[in-house]
């Protein structure tokens, strides 16, 4: 037998845990080095605020200020 489960934001969530901040927080998951300058999953809070995976990182910042990158 085979179970799957389905976690969402699971990457989003690790990164969270190993940065030691909020999930209340606004925090989207940055670029990766050499990468499109793009932010990926992100926190309810920065959802909240506008910010969208697939979003430019200047955009994003733009529409929240206070955005982590993880």
């Amino acid at each position: 037998m085979i179970v799957t489960a389905r976690i969402p934001l699971f990457p989003l969530r690790i990164a969270v845990l190993e940065a030691r901040v909020a999930w209340d927080d606004p925090i989207a998951l940055g670029p990766a080095p050499g990468e499109a300058q793009v932010v990926g999953e992100c926190t309810p809070a920065a959802w909240a605020q506008g910010v969208r995976p697939g979003l430019r990182v200047g955009e994003a910042m733009a529409r929240c200020p206070e955005l982590d990158l993880v």
